[in-house]
């Protein structure tokens, strides 16, 4: 827990409108996928430059999810967003998520 002028330094700072946006999706994500029964075991994991937003477990099966939010609709796919480079990107990071967080070795999926 953060105290002091610490504290008060990073409430005093606003959150760029394009992180509420994304934070907003994620949540939206997580509670859709928690509602048809997913399990939340990780939220915006990092190590170094890369990232996971959102990793669930679904039966046995751990789901790696990219979260892509848009403002308005009729705006591009999100799915066209996640260009080849970004898919080894979160390969990447699927490799190196801790897997001692999961009850064993479980099978992987990236979505």
């Amino acid at each position: 827990m953060v105290t002091g002028r610490r504290a008060a330094k990073k409430t005093l700072r606003k959150v760029p409108e394009h992180m509420r946006l994304g934070h907003a999706g994620e949540d939206a994500a997580a509670a859709v996928l928690q509602k048809v029964g997913f399990r939340l075991l990780d939220r915006n994991w990092r190590k170094g430059r890369l990232e996971i937003d959102l990793v669930c477990a679904d039966g046995d099966t751990v789901v790696f999810v990219e979260v892509k939010t848009r403002q308005a609709q009729g705006m591009s796919d999100p799915a066209d967003a996640v260009t080849p480079e970004k898919q080894r990107q979160l390969a990447r990071a699927a490799q190196g998520w801790p897997r001692h967080m999961t009850l064993g070795a479980v099978p992987a999926a990236l979505t």
